[in-house]
């Protein structure tokens, strides 16, 4: 029954001596002596068996519950996850870590989660139920942790996005890391080589933590600035551990500080072959001659089905002109995107690469957010990224 609850490494220690001394105390040669004297011989030798025999036992168990408590000692029980949210907020909200993800009805403002990680420490993200939302750096490690989240919303030009934001985190390895990045920010922010001294202080996280997705984060905001010296940003990218990298942040990196393995602006269109919903392939090659728009979106991406609405108006409206759409879907259920395929109406070009933002066609075309779109000239060039509507419009109708 104790080795079900662990075992005080002192009274692990207290048996085997007592064990020990039972087992040997008994085998004293002035007893034997004693013993023959007293023509005990006989009884002092069944008992000296027995004795063996019980200190075995109890040897064994030692053993046991040393093992035990050895094991006890190393196991882990994953972590939990404790946020207040500081202004008023009510609503489901998500947990995604390690391709798992959970959800918590808000109460109060106030949520919880609890979960093990298979690795040390693991990347995750927060959302919320039916909102546009931004990811803030959440970093869970198997231990307590304890945040505080503020939740606004901004009106942005086509929707409102709910801006998540961690003001506070405690109880963890990383969390460490990031209040020392904070006393320095706070330190050097208005320092005129202020971004020298950030690179240089995100190297220095990097060396020292090359497995802790944190420093990899910072690289990645980093890797946005183009007046950075690259050479320099590539060097801090080759000290990352890759596979402690989030796939976002890895995919991003690589767009920013190795664009030439991606697809830009003046480039050849890159030629693919994906099945539609009745699991016919499709091929952009037999588009050659025309013009046509590739349109990355998703069944739950809000802004890229309100940018449908204005998509659809200018198809219906050119459907005689020699151009096309290719709806690239980076839905992973086949059935989402075929429903929503369904209640858009959609009658141009629709094929889905169902792996995400990790498809190898996503990876070529930078789409690391949606909707991406790219216009192609009868030439196979790529003349546009990221069209907006009204100047598409504008095009199209000029053919």
């Amino acid at each position: 029954k104790m080795a079900g609850f662990g075992l005080n490494l002192k009274l692990v220690l207290y048996l085997q001596s007592q064990c020990l001394t039972a087992s040997l105390g008994f085998l004293n040669p002035p007893l034997l002596q004693a013993a023959k004297r007293c023509r005990l011989f006989s009884s002092y030798r069944k008992l000296i068996i027995t004795l063996k025999m019980k200190s075995r036992i109890l040897k064994t168990c030692v053993v046991l519950l040393i093992f035990n408590f050895s094991y006890s000692q190393k196991k882990t029980n994953g972590f939990s996850l404790d946020c207040k949210i500081l202004n008023n907020y009510s609503g489901w909200i998500y947990l995604e870590y390690e391709n798992k993800m959970d959800s918590c009805l808000i109460v109060d403002n106030h949520f919880s989660f609890k979960g093990k990680l298979e690795k040390e420490i693991a990347s995750a993200s927060l959302s919320l139920k039916g909102k546009t939302t931004n990811s803030p750096a959440l970093f869970l490690e198997n231990s307590k942790i304890n945040i505080e989240l503020k939740i606004e919303e901004q009106n942005r030009k086509d929707f409102i996005l709910t801006l998540l934001t961690i003001k506070s985190a405690k109880g963890t390895k990383t969390s460490k890391i990031q209040e020392d990045f904070a006393k320095f920010q706070q330190e050097y922010n208005s320092d005129k080589d202020y971004m020298q001294k950030w690179c240089n202080k995100v190297e220095e996280i990097v060396t020292k933590y090359p497995k802790n997705p944190f420093g990899s984060s910072l690289l990645c905001g980093l890797s946005w600035n183009k007046s950075l010296d690259r050479n320099k940003l590539k060097k801090i990218n080759s000290k990352v551990d890759k596979n402690s990298m989030n796939k976002t942040t890895k995919r991003v990196i690589e767009k920013n500080l190795f664009p030439e393995k991606h697809i830009s602006i003046n480039d050849l269109v890159f030629d693919f072959n994906l099945l539609d919903r009745n699991n016919k392939e499709f091929y952009t090659k037999s588009l050659k001659g025309k013009w046509f728009l590739i349109d990355f979106w998703a069944s739950w991406c809000g802004p890229c089905r309100e940018q449908l609405l204005e998509l659809k108006k200018i198809y219906e409206e050119n459907r005689k002109s020699n151009f096309e759409i290719v709806g690239v879907s980076i839905d992973e259920e086949k059935v989402r995107w075929i429903n929503a395929l369904d209640i858009e109406k959609l009658n141009w070009i629709n094929v889905n690469e169902n792996k995400g933002f990790d498809g190898k066609i996503a990876i070529k075309y930078n789409v690391d957010s949606i909707p991406r779109n790219y216009l192609i000239n009868p030439d196979g060039k790529i003349i546009a990224e990221n069209i907006e509507m009204n100047e598409l419009e504008k095009i199209i109708k000029g053919l």
